[in-house]
């Protein structure tokens, strides 16, 4: 195949055969094609064909998550002043968007590239990670309404400290319905001997 006859296959929406890993894209394309549009026509008619959620059910989601989107019918189930707090939330969020994103995709590559000692690497991913971080701390951490933040950092806490007193109690519970189990039977046992 010449380079003129490999730009106009390019041009005209197709992939040149030239290289082996296209070739295997260009199979992947192949059977991507009629799947999108299978899924999305399938979602749709799943979507009109099943009845509509709860009123209830929405307005817990709604108030509990507080997504941003086309939510419009919802939004006056919340105060005013919430509203104005959920949208300078999502203002944030919006912004935040991009740090999160550079931090996500370093905090995944750096341990790797230290892996195979790509040092050099790891340190430009290492300045990226920062900057992510630090990006995500001004415009998303830093803004979080405050008692959201401590009850978050309270309810970790809890449910580890809970979770470890359950599993306490349950051993003790277990143990004690053995003990009880053990013991009746036991006497059981003695008296028909």
């Amino acid at each position: 195949m010449t380079s003129r006859e490999r730009l106009l296959t390019i041009l005209r929406g197709g992939i040149p055969d030239c290289v082996p890993v296209i070739h295997q894209m260009k199979i992947f394309l192949r059977w991507y094609r009629p799947l999108v549009p299978i899924g999305t026509t399938g979602s749709i008619i799943g979507t009109f064909m099943t009845r509509p959620t709860d009123r209830r059910v929405l307005d817990n989601f709604y108030r509990t998550t507080r997504p941003f989107g086309f939510w419009e019918p919802l939004m006056g189930v919340l105060d005013p002043e919430v509203r104005t707090v959920m949208l300078k939330e999502h203002r944030n969020d919006i912004l935040a968007l991009p740090f999160a994103l550079a931090w996500q995709i370093t905090l995944f590559l750096l341990p790797m590239q230290l892996i195979i000692k790509s040092y050099h690497a790891a340190a430009l991913t290492s300045v990226v990670f920062i900057a992510g971080l630090t990006g995500m701390y001004f415009f998303w951490y830093r803004n979080l309404p405050k008692d959201e933040v401590l009850n978050r950092r309270r309810t970790l806490g809890e449910r580890l400290y809970c979770s470890h007193l359950q599993g306490v109690s349950e051993m003790a519970r277990y143990k004690q319905k053995d003990s009880i189990r053990v013991l009746p039977s036991q006497t059981k046992s003695q008296t028909k001997n």
